[in-house]
């Protein structure tokens, strides 16, 4: 079984109850996919945030980073929504991407933010900043089993090793 149709499959038959949010880990071939969610259906999930990290703790290079922040973003933009590298920080061995061109309305800026770090993790959520206000807060989306799929596989590519 491929790593997407493991979490496709898997997420398609979960079935959290209660109140949320409500995490699940997947075990794949690369790594792990984290999902956080407020609910999940058959075909779509309510998320706060999907996750992908591996076992790797090598050095990430700032030129590593970048290209990896990049490759990324493109992937993602080609399933989400256009992306673009906000910020690399050799030092800290990190990188955020955020939406291209964030949606404003009624006084409202939402935008979709990748966190990087190094080899080891990427994990996308979307936020909202209101006019006036200090500060963002979470903005829960809804996005198919399959798009979940796809992101975690992007996060995961192993073309240019095991995360990115």
């Amino acid at each position: 079984m491929t790593r997407g149709n493991t979490t496709s499959d898997t997420l398609s038959h979960w079935k959290p109850t209660g109140v949320g949010p409500h995490t699940l880990s997947i075990p794949v071939d690369a790594g792990t996919v984290t999902v956080t969610a407020e609910r999940c259906e058959g075909l779509a999930a309510r998320l706060i945030s999907v996750a992908a990290t591996t076992g790797r703790i090598d050095a990430c290079t700032p030129a590593e980073l970048s290209e990896r922040a990049g490759r990324i973003a493109g992937r993602v933009s080609a399933v989400l929504e256009p992306l673009k590298v906000y910020e690399v920080d050799g030092s800290a061995g990190a990188a955020l991407l955020r939406s291209q061109t964030p949606e404003v309305r009624y006084g409202q800026t939402r935008y979709f933010e990748v966190k990087l770090i190094g080899h080891q993790s990427a994990e996308l959520r979307k936020y909202c900043v209101e006019e006036g206000k200090p500060g963002r807060s979470a903005d829960p989306y809804t996005l198919t089993h399959e798009v979940v799929e796809k992101i975690a596989g992007h996060f995961l590519a192993t073309d240019a090793g095991l995360l990115g």
